[in-house]
């Protein structure tokens, strides 16, 4: 079951307040939404740059792609931990 936090007066359920006390998974839809939107872009722009920086090869979009997933990721990520620890109240 999941714990109870009260929220002016009033005892909800908060699932989120659940994960963040026990380090799980983000389920906050706004955040996954920019973490998505934030790694697109990056695959985009690490893709056109592999491209055109490994002389126009398949072979380079590939590397750009994945440099642009992982990138993506752990950027979006590491800025959404710190949104979080400074917005604690």
């Amino acid at each position: 079951m999941m714990p109870r936090f009260e929220t002016d007066g009033v005892d909800v359920l908060e699932e989120q307040g659940f994960f963040d006390a026990w380090l799980s998974p983000n389920m906050r839809v706004r955040d996954n939404v920019l973490q998505g939107l934030f790694t697109l872009l990056c695959v985009f722009v690490l893709s056109v740059w592999g491209f055109f920086f490994e002389n126009h090869t398949f072979e380079g979009f590939l590397h750009g792609t994945i440099a642009g997933l992982v990138v993506g990721f752990l950027v979006s990520g590491f800025f959404l931990m710190l949104y979080r620890v400074f917005r604690q109240e």
